[in-house]
């Protein structure tokens, strides 16, 4: 069975002759359909203090929460600026999976002893450093101790990626921190999917806006969950590996080894790959044409929204602000990039008007955003 494992912060053998001394990496992106323009990304944070972050996550209010998988810390960069604050640690941990809810608590996945905790938005705003035993609620204990990427869907269960399976804590046993396990012994996981179901090491977790899951497997593809499938599984029935549908994967879409898998809000599919550092986008429409034929996206269909000059980096998270901007964990450089201009975000609505007729009503509004 896959395990995970602490990265060496090495430069990969491709990148070490464009190393330059004293330049600062620099994204340059192809343009992508979901965006106004071509963004570029800048560095948003750079910190020693960050020790390679395995997961990024974005509040409601774009407070960004990064982890340590080093260190065992979670950090708080707020939207306002100043500097890093510690929300969180957990000794003797690698922390790997971040995912914020519509609340604003914060989910953790601990490496190390394959928990996962929840510190709710209240904790995080009264500036504790919290830890198990001050503000830190267990929520789940993998069954394998380990722990991928975390995403909660928009009904507020949490999902979460643990070798080859994917499990979830519903939204229901959340809602009673009381009943919520204090050992290793959890019955109240739901098995997403089980040891019946082909994936291979599953890296991240992403809900779509169609209510669909796209999870990232280290065998190279990315998988897609029909939401019907997940709201069985969701009500106890493991997804069939029948029900997976490949939309991408190495042999005919040309990414490596996704890592990091993130929808924006118009279905766009962000992809990042470990083992060149890339990210690519399918758009929603691509994805929709891949379902209906059950063939994967091709590698001309993938949009390449990131170039790598001059320095290498090693993705290790992707997460979208409220605003549609994307958030790139660089673990290699321990710097967090945020692009410039937005992809897809919610609309806002601005005005709304009903009118009625017979058997019949009628919705108008105006609204600010690309998204739906």
């Amino acid at each position: 069975m896959f395990q995970y494992r602490k990265r060496m912060k090495l430069l990969r053998p491709r990148f070490v002759t464009s190393l330059i001394s004293g330049l600062v990496l620099t994204l340059g992106v192809l343009p992508a359909s979901s965006a106004s323009a071509a963004p570029t990304f800048s560095t948003y944070v750079a910190s020693p203090s960050i020790g390679w972050s395995e997961g990024i996550a974005v509040d409601a209010s774009g407070n960004l929460f990064i982890s340590s998988y080093d260190y065992g810390t979670v950090f708080e960069q707020p939207s306002t600026g100043g500097p890093l604050v510690r929300v969180a640690t957990i000794s003797g941990n690698n922390i790997k999976g971040l995912a914020v809810d519509q609340q604003g608590d914060l989910f953790i996945g601990a490496q190390g002893s394959g928990y996962l905790y929840e510190e709710s938005a209240a904790t995080i705003r009264s500036g504790l450093d919290a830890t198990p035993v001050n503000g830190l609620v267990h929520v789940a204990s993998s069954p394998s101790g380990e722990i991928g990427g975390l995403s909660v869907d928009t009904y507020g269960d949490l999902l979460f990626a643990s070798g080859g399976q994917v499990y979830a804590v519903t939204a229901g046993t959340l809602a009673t921190p009381a009943s919520l396990p204090a050992t290793t012994a959890n019955t109240r996981l739901l098995a997403i999917t089980n040891s019946a179901t082909s994936i291979g090491a599953a890296e991240d977790v992403a809900v779509a806006p169609s209510g669909d899951l796209l999870i990232a497997d280290n065998s190279g593809r990315v998988l897609d969950v029909p939401s019907s499938a997940l709201s069985a599984a969701l009500a106890g029935t493991p997804v069939a590996s029948s029900s997976l549908r490949v939309i991408a994967n190495r042999a005919t879409s040309g990414f490596v080894s996704p890592i990091a898998v993130k929808v924006d809000a118009s279905g766009d599919v962000f992809i990042g790959d470990d083992y060149t550092g890339l990210i690519y986008e399918i758009t929603a429409g691509d994805v929709a044409a891949s379902l209906s034929s059950g063939t994967p996206v091709a590698s001309s269909s993938m949009n390449q929204v990131t170039t790598i000059t001059p320095m290498g980096m090693q993705l290790q998270g992707l997460a979208f602000g409220p605003s549609g901007l994307l958030y790139v964990g660089d673990g290699n450089n321990d710097i967090i990039r945020v692009s410039s201009t937005s992809f897809a975000s919610p609309s806002n609505i601005t005005s709304l008007s009903l009118s009625s007729g017979v058997n019949s009503l009628t919705a108008s509004w105006s609204a600010t955003g690309s998204g739906t």
